[in-house]
């Protein structure tokens, strides 16, 4: 059944806005300041690496969205409802983290916040596949690609200023850490820091309030789970979709602590110029996102997926003759990794597009959610393959052990590329 709800006035800048205030919080609650959050409370080894792997690998629960939109719930308050859920147990582990010191055993704290990280991850997933299946449907699809441009864009916008901001409050309060000897002000400042993040995540809901619910008429109740995986999967290029996802998520996880890693500990890198290299990369990104929202309208998303993810598959040849004497050289891979922005949009809106109407909260999850999990997975994989190959070699050769993560991590993103091919043919084939 075809949606008939007309597209609510300011859409798109509401999208934007949310995004926006979503993914400023975002980044004072994951990646490096969740990395140093969680190291500070003491997590180290294998613990750190599922720690972070976590979110991904619990995010497919978004599957369990369609059978919750069929029992009744609505989109709209599906996503609300999951996402303050998800923010309440993030809300728990600063005040984990702050009382890590009391417990008989310092490990009771890590599992704790394990707890709550899965607990929070998992109603994430459900809110995000809620979510994307209520703004397809809000949205014209023409207008697609703009929509998912602009929300790109937004978020990439926030990653120019607010981790610097961060980092140097963060760099200040370890220096006073160092000067009295305590570490209870680092981690009351990465507390404040987490909680300002899920404070910001909270309000990024209210842009999206006033915009309606879609009518529960438009659910499809008849249809089982698998049966409706089976319907996107006829559709043409679908399975080469899912495929490349996967592929380029598991390719791309295998080296997402590895590098991190590979700058500190080999090339020596200070905070400074790897915020710089971030930050050109943002900025490529921008455009890049808008360009790959132009070719999605047109429906030349396997295009913009083949190319795009060859180039960053090029990413890590500099990383691979990079060292110490030349370490600018990685700065070639954060110019690469620009084309992202096309890639990161152009996934979604084919994702969306070969997704049954009116029911594609499944068939979404399982791209973008399937592939999370998958650099999950990846992610524990390679930092196991690192210290293995680390206590196997001296010193002198660690670097080898980083080439060697780096060689298998371009054979993924290649073998990516070339399952992006498959959409674009498919393209083709049905065009003709």
């Amino acid at each position: 059944m075809k949606a008939t709800l007309p597209m609510p006035a300011g859409l798109s800048i509401r999208i934007a806005l949310t995004s926006f205030l979503w993914q400023a919080g975002g980044t004072l609650t994951s990646g490096v300041f969740f990395n140093w959050f969680v190291q500070e409370a003491g997590a180290k080894g294998w613990m750190l690496g599922l720690l972070l792997a976590l979110p991904d690998l619990c995010g497919l629960a978004g599957l369990y969205a369609r059978p919750l939109l069929q029992s009744g719930w609505g989109r709209r308050h599906l996503w609300w409802f999951s996402t303050i859920v998800s923010r309440l147990f993030f809300v728990c582990m600063p005040g984990i983290a702050l009382l890590h010191h009391d417990f008989p055993d310092p490990q009771t704290a890590l599992w704790l916040i394990i707890l709550a990280i899965s607990l929070a991850s998992v109603f994430q997933g459900i809110a995000f596949a809620a979510w994307s299946d209520w703004i397809s449907l809000l949205a014209a699809p023409p207008l697609w690609g703009r929509t998912l441009a602009i929300r790109s864009m937004a978020m990439i916008a926030t990653q120019l200023l607010l981790p610097f901001i961060a980092g140097a409050i963060r760099d200040f309060a370890q220096s006073q850490a160092r000067m009295t000897g305590s570490n209870q002000l680092l981690i009351m400042v990465y507390a404040g820091i987490f909680l300002t993040g899920v404070l910001l995540q909270l309000v990024s809901l209210l842009p999206m309030l006033a915009l309606p619910e879609v009518s529960l008429a438009q659910v499809r109740r008849s249809t089982g789970l698998w049966a409706t995986l089976s319907e996107s999967f006829q559709q043409p290029g679908y399975g080469w979709l899912i495929a490349h996802a996967w592929c380029l998520g598991a390719a791309n996880g295998l080296t997402q602590a590895v590098l991190a890693q590979y700058q500190f500990q080999i090339l020596k890198m200070s905070i400074l110029p790897m915020q710089a290299m971030f930050s050109l990369m943002y900025l490529i990104q921008l455009p890049a996102s808008w360009q790959g929202g132009q070719f999605s309208s047109r429906q030349r998303e396997g295009f913009v997926l083949t190319v795009g993810t060859a180039i960053t598959a090029s990413s890590m040849l500099f990383f691979y003759f990079s060292s110490p004497q030349n370490w600018w050289m990685i700065g070639g891979a954060y110019v690469v990794w620009g084309a992202f922005g096309a890639v990161n949009v152009a996934g979604p809106h084919m994702a969306l597009r070969l997704s049954p109407e009116g029911d594609r909260s499944a068939s979404f999850a399982v791209f973008r959610l399937g592939a999370g999990m998958a650099a999950g997975l990846s992610g524990i994989a390679g930092a196991l393959w690192l210290s293995w190959l680390l206590e196997a070699s001296t010193p002198e050769n660690a670097m080898a052990a980083f080439q060697m993560l780096f060689l298998a991590s371009l054979a993924g993103r290649c073998l990516a590329s070339l399952l992006a091919c498959g959409t674009w043919c498919s393209q083709k084939h049905r065009e003709n």
